[in-house]
């Protein structure tokens, strides 16, 4: 599937050209037959230079998205993960250490705590490998179930995932650039080689989903391996039956902290009792939710069910086994996370804030008028 995958982003750029060429080359070879061919009626060169003009004119049209791609700048993103060192939290990068030497996995060259994701791995433009642990899940989990699901992403960092992600960007860009703007401009459908476009777009998106579906997979063997199936599946089964548990939404959560102006509130360690609070009804019903979602054709991620099945665990085991979860968070190892915690909480409530203060400021113009 990874071979597919690389065929198809590294073909795309040609294809693009291919098809650019090719109405560039009937505009202009129809204009050249009009001008030098010989012909007993007039008809014949006049019908030649307006399907020649208008396959120059599809021509241009179908580059106008390379324009925005070339041309295209975003605004800065607000940061919200935050770097920190050894010497800031020095159990995270000593757990690192001993996941990788454990299960023969690359260390990743350096740590960040991430208010919104609960783990994930990618690579800088500079080739360095970044691991992204949420602040949720370093509050939440033990430490031998930290330990699984650092396994789980160092394994993608040492199947290429994150190269391959990295090298994927510019092509993955491209197309959605393209799908964007003639989705803003309907009349793009008239295209006829658009329709190409949208084919191709439209099968490296499933072999893409096909693909990292696999990469999940092979990971989530990797966090078996280093702690075992029943932190690994403890991980899954909350990862994925949280979101679903009623009243503990972590973004109504954050809108009530910035409604407040609650600054102080640490934001992860609140959803955290949030989330424990919950009845063992409530877990059931959220599970259930969670066993029926799959991901359907473009989905990158396999469903819980899979995934449990997968690591041989029943997910009324794994129910029981989140229920009773030993030992105590990750966050109280690290000395100084009462303090990381606060910078985080900032951060996530930023955008938040902002909102609120745009809505403000719209209410004010409008009881103006």
């Amino acid at each position: 599937m990874r071979r597919w995958l690389k065929f198809f982003y590294a073909c795309y750029t040609p294809f693009i050209a291919f098809l650019a060429l090719l109405q560039l080359g009937l505009a202009v070879g129809l204009i050249v037959a009009a001008c030098v061919g010989a012909y007993e009626s007039v008809a014949w060169p006049i019908a030649f230079w307006i399907v020649g003009i208008f396959c120059f004119l599809l021509f241009c049209w179908f580059l106008a998205p390379m324009y925005y791609f070339f041309t295209w700048h975003p605004e800065p993103e607000w940061i919200m993960d935050l770097k920190v060192s050894r010497d800031e939290a020095p159990p995270l990068y000593e757990l690192m250490d001993e996941v990788a030497q454990r299960c023969r996995l690359p260390v990743a060259d350096e740590i960040r705590l991430s208010p919104l994701t609960d783990a994930a791995v990618y690579q800088t433009k500079k080739g360095r490998q970044v691991l992204l642990i949420g602040a949720l899940t370093v509050a939440s989990f033990p430490r031998d179930v930290v330990g699984a699901i650092m396994a789980h992403e160092l394994c993608h960092i040492e199947s290429g995932d994150t190269a391959t992600l990295r090298d994927m960007l510019r092509t993955r860009q491209m197309m959605a650039i393209t799908r964007a703007y003639f989705m803003a401009h309907p009349y793009g459908y008239l295209h006829p080689f658009v329709w190409f476009v949208f084919v191709y777009q439209f099968l490296f998106d499933a072999v893409f989903a096909a693909a990292s579906r696999r990469w999940e997979y092979a990971a989530d063997q990797a966090g078996k391996r280093q702690a075992g199936e029943r932190d690994i599946a403890i991980g899954l089964f909350c990862v994925h039956v949280t979101p679903h548990i009623e009243g503990a939404s972590m973004d109504d959560l954050l809108q009530s902290l910035a409604r407040t102006r609650s600054y102080t509130v640490q934001a992860f360690s609140e959803q955290v009792s949030n989330v424990r609070a919950a009845t063992k009804k409530e877990w059931k019903r959220a599970m259930r939710d969670a066993l029926w979602e799959r991901p359907g054709l473009f989905g990158d991620h396999p469903s819980l069910s899979a995934r449990l099945k997968a690591v041989d665990v029943d997910p009324e085991e794994a129910l029981a086994w989140a229920l009773k979860m030993n030992g105590n968070p990750m966050s109280s190892d690290i000395r100084g996370w009462p303090e990381l915690e606060k910078k985080l909480t900032i951060r996530v409530l930023t955008p938040y804030l902002r909102a609120i203060e745009e809505k403000q400021e719209i209410a004010a113009i409008l009881k103006a008028f």
